[in-house]
């Protein structure tokens, strides 16, 4: 499966996340989104050892994402934090630039260039935050181009321009909330379009959202280690969503600038 598997917070405690894991891997899940700002490195690093040790999976199945703020970005600091969470390496360190200028960017990521050439600690890099301006700066000055960038996306705030560029770039767009975001309380899963494709097609509400992301050639984060949730979210085999219905759920877009329609996929 494609779909990443997240803690949830400070409030995880080690045995919940440590069962979602297992879950969440047991079912098919192998990213991992172990960010800096969960404060929960004890659970993830309990809950990681558990499915590692346990044989459920080996650590190069796994992907392994670690987000960082620039005044982390330094050899120590970075080893801190992978030790923190028991593994040796990160498959993905990304920067979040959201309040950082272009100048200060590109300062940072000739850093960041530096550090992915002269140490084991990361193997890819990328952007959280990003806008597409920002991508852009970066990707025409970058000796290692973006992997990834890490972004809120779903149907409300398609990030449609961003998307495309990314898909111009070969850069994995990785959406977060995808199933809705903080501020909108779950209405995303409740809106009638999305439910009644749901019900058409038999499969729940989050797995047509899911697959709208999938189609657009993002990875969506669920953003859950509750085992009932998981259920909900994994992906039926044969699920396709038309293009009329691909099209029906990008209208909910209610973000300004970004109504142009469906993405234009590469081949």
């Amino acid at each position: 499966a494609v779909v990443s598997t997240q803690s949830t917070g400070c409030q995880s405690d080690v045995q919940s996340l440590e069962s979602g894991l297992k879950f969440g891997i047991q079912c098919g899940f192998r990213v991992i989104n172990a960010s800096c700002e969960y404060s929960n490195c004890r659970s993830i690093k309990a809950g990681l050892t558990s499915v590692i040790d346990g044989g459920f999976v080996s650590r190069s199945d796994l992907f392994v994402i670690l987000k960082l703020a620039d005044a982390d970005i330094s050899s120590l600091s970075i080893e801190q934090h992978i030790e923190r969470r028991g593994l040796h390496y990160i498959d993905l360190l990304l920067l979040h630039v959201q309040a950082i200028d272009v100048g200060g960017m590109v300062t940072i990521w000739r850093r960041l260039e530096s550090l992915c050439f002269s140490s084991k600690l990361f193997r890819n890099i990328g952007l959280s935050g990003v806008s597409v301006q920002q991508l852009e700066a970066i990707s025409n000055i970058a000796v290692i181009k973006p992997f990834a960038i890490q972004v809120k996306c779903n149907p409300y705030s398609p990030k449609t321009d961003l998307l495309q560029f990314c898909l111009s770039r070969d850069i994995l767009l990785i959406a977060m909330f995808p199933l809705d975001g903080l501020d909108s309380k779950g209405s995303l899963l409740k809106e009638e379009i999305v439910v009644n494709i749901a019900s058409k097609h038999k499969v729940s509400c989050a797995q047509v959202l899911l697959c709208w992301a999938l189609q657009r050639q993002t990875l969506p984060v669920v953003q859950t280690l509750n085992i009932d949730e998981i259920k909900q979210n994994i992906m039926q085999d044969g699920l396709c969503l038309s293009e009329g219905e691909m099209e029906k759920i990008h209208q909910l877009c209610k973000s300004n600038g970004d109504t142009h329609g469906l993405v234009k996929l590469t081949s």
